[in-house]
């Protein structure tokens, strides 16, 4: 495969591993980019908002991007491997979380099947926002579960004077892998460029014990200690400029992506893992125009993205790999925001979007092969607008979203998904608020479900979609408290969201696909698949978040979390691989350059609609970071532990769970230098 970066030099510097997670309350909140207004924080958002960034996003820029914000409050992984994770929030992942790079989709095939990498870039992110509950209308029925926006430095939004450069290097004794990076940025006060290269190597992942939770065969039981088939090979370049001025910035970008990973599998002994070789191409432009007076800023986005991935089999260890299938998607995405700073006493944001994709498949497990080529488009306007009534602060929110799938054979389907929000903040008392959010959402339904068919291996699934599904529907109430002054500072939130006509899987009976129609089976006694037919019926999500932190001198803080979803859907049952109680307490000391910190976890076993029960676990992860200067530069060393108790870790959210247990006891050293 063709390798587009210095993957020999950069292979040489070493990186960070496996990630901690500590959700300390932070004094000085950053702008929330998502958010249509300038000066909305994670404190001022109506929505519950965390931000990854600075030293907390340092921790965990070398991971995929579900592992790195599964320690945030209502956010887990679906963990597929070392390769491959989604965001799972408040027990929603896939179609139901919007994956943004920058404000626009990413436009990779993730929400197909969750070994599917998402295809954004941590190493260089200036941050990561997280929007928990429905953002739909800011960004249409793909959000109805939440928001994940990885906000990049590779397109300059800001003027620069002379040139800046950081070198990043990290290593992971869990994979025996490597991570390097440079970044140069620079400008002449008018005129701004951002260059990034980066390259990853990771080797099969060491674990505590048994790969397999129930191995099926003795051969199977042999496999201990590491992960099959679990090792990665990751290059990234990008290539950014920008005109800045006063009032704004005009700027274009161009990205690429390289990745060769595994995808482990349940079937160790009877099958090879396998591989998947994946290319992204990303092409960018952005603006922004702040004028002042009575519209406060106007901003646009565009991007179009070429990606394809190929996934390689071999029939035995040794063997050379071959293309058994490959996924496709070409599509592109424009966004407009307007922001006027008084209209009738509201503070308002109007805005639309558009896209459109064509996404295909052919080979072994080419899921849309009978569909053929499928192409959907979305046109989208909204408005929000805002105001203090005395000690309220409130927010209102509308959308209409205009939805297409039209595939090359089959039925096509149209639709016409609304959005209507509100949401109330009363400061009721210095440094305490409390909130109130009221929404109903609607999401069509994305290519996956309606026209899947065919053996997945990845899940050990015969999809069957269904081209007659109608709109989702999410009707929700959120109730939020918060603590925001003072040295005890804590937010809390409860919620609970109605869906009428709930997309999902169904899990039926064992089948076997029929060699001469890519869409037959036949039930069997003991299948090599289990029969997923998506449907719909009514639903029931409910839950709480309780984060906080205490800060008892100028060095030490502590801080504690807790977590829970319940999810019901009707005529079915528990819904599947929803995420179990997490509660723990963290500890940071810092002083001098120096910073330590260690976190507690502690999640419940979990059998409610599980083939096998999911154990629970406790893990402690530990660390100690120091800031000084190296040779006149600026320079950040870390060494971390992770799983310290080396605890057989598996995450009920994963469909690979019984296959694939998180790293075993590893340490991760990093170092980071400006220049």
């Amino acid at each position: 495969m063709k390798k587009i970066l210095l993957a020999g030099v950069l292979a040489g510097l070493p990186a960070i591993g496996l990630a901690h997670e500590v959700t300390i309350l932070k004094a000085k909140p950053v702008d929330v980019t998502a958010l249509p207004f300038l000066g909305h924080d994670e404190l001022r958002a109506a929505q519950p908002v965390s931000v990854l960034f600075g030293q907390r996003l340092d921790e965990v820029r070398h991971q995929t991007l579900g592992d790195a914000l599964s320690g945030l409050p209502g956010v887990h992984s679906s963990a597929f491997g070392s390769g491959s994770s989604r965001p799972v929030i408040r027990g929603l992942d896939a179609g139901r979380v919007r994956v943004l790079d920058g404000g626009l989709d990413a436009l990779d095939v993730s929400t197909f099947s969750p070994d599917h990498a998402v295809t954004t870039d941590n190493v260089f992110a200036e941050q990561i926002e997280v929007i928990r509950g429905p953002a739909s209308v800011l960004y249409g029925g793909a959000a109805i579960g939440g928001v994940v926006n990885v906000v990049s430095s590779r397109l300059p939004r800001e003027a620069m004077d002379g040139r800046h450069g950081r070198l990043v290097s990290r290593y992971d004794s869990a994979t025996r892998g490597w991570l390097g990076g440079v970044q140069v940025d620079g400008g002449n006060g008018r005129m701004a460029y951002n260059v990034q290269l980066s390259g990853q190597r990771a080797n099969d992942l060491r674990v505590p014990g048994a790969v397999l939770a129930f191995p099926e065969s003795a051969e199977a039981r042999g496999f201990r200690g590491r992960v099959p088939g679990s090792a990665s090979d990751t290059n990234e370049g990008s290539f950014g400029t920008s005109f800045t001025g006063d009032n704004g910035y005009l700027g274009f970008a161009v990205s690429r992506t390289e990745r060769d990973y595994g995808a482990p599998t349940l079937h160790l002994g009877e099958e090879q893992p396998v591989r998947i070789d994946l290319q992204r191409n990303r092409y960018e432009t952005a603006g922004e125009w702040r004028p002042g007076g009575a519209v406060e800023r106007m901003r646009f986005s565009a991007t179009h993205v070429d990606y394809g991935h190929n996934e390689l089999e071999r029939e035995a260890v040794g063997s050379p790999f071959e293309v058994a299938s490959r996924f496709a998607s070409r599509g592109n995405e424009g966004r407009l925001e307007v922001t006027l700073a008084d209209v009738l006493g509201w503070r308002t944001a109007l805005g639309a979007s558009a896209n459109r994709r064509e996404v295909s498949t052919r080979g072994e497990e080419g899921l849309l092969n009978a569909a053929g080529p499928v192409d959907s488009t979305g046109r989208g306007v909204f408005a929000v607008a805002e105001r203090d009534i005395g000690p309220v602060h409130v927010e209102l929110g509308g959308r209409v979203d205009r939805e297409s799938r039209d595939p090359a054979a089959g039925r096509g389907r149209d639709f016409t998904p609304t959005t209507l929000s509100a949401a109330a903040q009363w400061g009721f008392v210095p440094g305490y608020g409390v909130g109130l959010t009221l929404g109903r959402a609607q999401r069509a339904p994305g290519v996956e479900e309606l026209y899947s068919g065919g053996k997945h291996h990845a899940t050990g699934t015969f999809d069957v979609g269904n081209s007659g599904l109608g709109k989702e529907t999410a009707r929700n109430i959120e109730f939020s408290l918060r603590k925001t002054d003072g040295p005890l500072r804590w937010k809390a939130a409860a919620y609970r969201t109605r869906f009428d006509g709930f997309v999902y899987g169904a899990l039926g009976p064992s089948v076997e696909p029929d060699d001469t129609d890519p869409r037959g089976f036949s039930e069997v006694p003991s299948g090599e698949f289990t029969l997923q037919t998506f449907r719909q019926d009514n639903a029931t999500f409910r839950g709480f978040e309780l984060d906080g932190s205490y800060q008892l001198s100028e060095s030490w803080t502590l801080g504690a979390f807790i977590d829970r979803t319940r999810a019901t859907v009707d005529n079915y049952g528990p819904a599947p691989r929803i995420p179990p109680l997490r509660y723990g307490v963290t500890a940071v000391w810092s002083s001098s350059g120096w910073r330590a910190d260690a976190r507690l976890t502690v999640a419940d076993s979990v059998d409610r609609l599980a083939v096998n029960e999911t154990g629970g676990y406790t893990r402690l992860d530990a660390g100690v970071a120091y800031r000084t200067v190296l040779m006149g530069r600026s320079a950040h060393l870390t060494l971390r532990g992770i799983n310290l108790l080396d605890e057989d870790i598996r995450l009920h959210t994963s469909f690979l769970k019984d296959g694939f247990p998180l790293a075993g006891r590893s340490v991760v050293l990093g170092v980071s230098v400006d220049f």
